[in-house]
């Protein structure tokens, strides 16, 4: 870290524990139960998606309304604010538990001195990290495969207001991919993490900002501020639960379950890889085979075109290239990368090679292109490259050959599909990975292409 982000970072918290002794003051005891309509109710939902998730998850729901009302009490959470909405610019009917909470505090002149960024990061880091636990508290709602996020709201007074002014408030709305708050909760990730890889959308009033980059660090105030004269309700527990259980001897460690193959894509140490192969894992490590895998962290995941993100804890390796300019053509000749069955193969990295037979995978998607290059489970997530070395897929799969033979009488040989490459760039972009592209104008020999991807494609391993 920066001397300067350092600085930053102990001022701003000066600031915050400044502003934190004039929050409003409450007195006496909370009532005994928060109000309902703090939850959107069932019935209420237009997709069925969002509708099942709150009937499934009512308790849950309860659980987090009651919990901040009666251990966070100058956080107001707004009506119907609680449930299962769908992300700002999500593609498809992805669903997010979100909250939306009012800080109710009176701010520093210190505070509203600071810049809009600077009072942004100071509010993610003092309470983003907390209410993501309590949100995601319930093991039954956080293992639910229907649940693809988290999105917390968080509101507060901008500035010292004066006689005859209007307050203004700011806000900030924080999307996390359930992946991110998995690695989290499981200590394998911190605050600060969660502010690289968070989408953050600004408000200053009733003025959009758009996205806000933020540095957050580890604060503590919501663990240990009390209110003066405040008791929490007979019966009412605000202890948190440990998140992952502790490891003790009665709790395996974790062992092999699968592998998948990667490539890195940035100088920052970002994985491309496949999203079904990081499913269920508690520890993903990636690197070459024969050498002690890297520790990795799960940064994002999109379930409808099986991508993945992950980052290694020490970046250093090469980065793959994408091809820049026009996309391939059928029958250009491609070359697939990757470790497939890793455990009964070689277990060096595979080399096929082949040609694009169709532009379109099954159902005529223009998201695949279908390969003839040979390919087997442990392919998936690897590289798809042209005869130049760059990236223009990511292998996702093979027919099934068996349930074909069963319908047609045949074996179908040879039949795989790739992503396109501009879908995983898509992805990227949203995901702020800054990857290379490169002109595809001097061909290579396959020999000297797999010498190429030997340094960016890497061995995925799934532990659980």
């Amino acid at each position: 870290m920066s001397t300067y982000s350092s600085h930053l970072i102990r001022t701003l918290s000066l600031v915050l524990a400044i502003t934190s002794l004039v929050l409003l003051i409450f007195a006496g005891v909370a009532a005994a139960q928060a109000s309902s309509d703090r939850i959107l109710s069932a019935d209420q939902y237009t997709s069925e998606k969002g509708r099942r998730l709150a009937q499934n998850h009512a308790g849950a729901l309860r659980e987090l309304n009651e919990g901040v009302y009666h251990c966070l009490p100058w956080l107001e959470v707004q009506k119907q604010s609680i449930g299962f909405f769908r992300p700002k610019g999500a593609t498809q009917d992805d669903r997010y538990l979100s909250m939306r909470v009012y800080i109710e505090q009176d701010p520093s002149p210190q505070f509203s001195k600071l810049r809009t960024e600077e009072r942004a990061a100071a509010m993610f880091s003092r309470y983003v990290g907390p209410l993501v636990r309590r949100m995601a508290a319930n093991r039954s709602l956080l293992n639910d495969n229907q649940l693809d996020g988290f999105t917390l709201i968080l509101e507060w007074q901008k500035g010292v207001v004066t006689d005859g002014d209007r307050p203004v408030h700011e806000t900030i709305a924080v999307f996390l991919r359930k992946a991110v708050v998995t690695e989290y909760l499981a200590g394998r990730s911190s605050v600060g993490h969660l502010a690289e890889v968070a989408q953050v959308l600004g408000w200053d009033g009733e003025t959009a900002l758009g996205a806000l980059k933020v540095k957050a660090w580890d604060d503590n105030f919501v663990s240990t501020y009390k209110l003066p004269n405040y008791q929490v309700a007979s019966g009412v527990s605000c202890d948190q639960q440990p998140r992952e259980p502790a490891q003790t001897a009665s709790t395996p460690s974790p062992t092999l379950a699968a592998t998948a193959s990667g490539f890195v894509v940035s100088s920052s140490g970002d994985i491309l890889t496949a999203a079904h192969a990081l499913s269920g894992c508690r520890e993903v490590r990636a690197g070459s085979p024969g050498a002690s895998p890297n520790a990795a962290h799960v940064v994002a995941l999109d379930s409808s075109n099986d991508l993945g993100l992950v980052k290694l804890k020490a970046a250093g390796s090469q980065a793959a290239t994408f091809r820049d300019g026009r996309g391939v053509r059928q029958g250009d000749s491609v070359v697939a990368f990757g470790f497939p069955l890793h455990t009964l193969l070689a277990s060096g990295a595979n080399l096929t090679t082949g040609t694009i037979s169709s532009l379109a995978g099954p159902g005529r998607d223009s998201r695949y292109l279908q390969v003839t290059a040979p390919v087997q489970p442990g392919n998936s997530g690897g590289p798809l490259l042209d005869e130049h070395g760059n990236v223009v897929g990511v292998i996702v799969s093979k027919l099934d050959a068996i349930k074909v033979a069963r319908v047609t009488g045949d074996i179908p040989r040879n039949v795989n599909f790739a992503l396109n490459a501009s879908v995983a760039r898509s992805f990227l972009d949203a995901q702020g990975v800054a990857y290379a592209t490169a002109s595809s104008s001097k061909p290579l020999s396959p020999a000297d292409i797999g010498e190429r991807a030997r340094a960016f494609t890497l061995l995925i391993e799934c532990w659980k």
